[in-house]
């Protein structure tokens, strides 16, 4: 499966796509990212209906963490989980972004 971007690499435009990954992908996803599997899961049971918000949620709890914060982090996580679709996207945007 190929997601298109587009030229607005946002991150709404990225939790968009996102919003796509089946439910097994996001766990791994997020606990890469480094959010508790705990989290993820009362993510899940305070929106289940809602794809978007669980992935909102889990990346501002990631974005809200001490962790590294970069395109190329994201990427290097959806690459080691098999979403390697992304991965173009976000690298390109990555150089772009901190060459301007």
């Amino acid at each position: 499966m190929y997601f298109n971007l587009g030229k607005d690499l946002s991150l709404l435009n990225v939790l968009k796509a996102l919003s796509t990954v089946p439910m097994d992908k996001r766990e791994d996803v997020g606990l890469a990212l480094g959010v508790e599997f705990e989290q993820i899961k009362v993510f899940e049971a305070n929106h289940p209906r809602n794809i978007d918000r669980v992935w909102k949620e889990i990346i501002s709890c990631w974005l809200n963490s001490s962790s590294t914060h970069t395109w190329t982090t994201l990427a290097q996580v959806l690459l080691d989980n098999g979403m390697s679709h992304f991965v173009k996207h976000l690298l390109i945007y990555e150089t772009f972004s901190s060459s301007v």
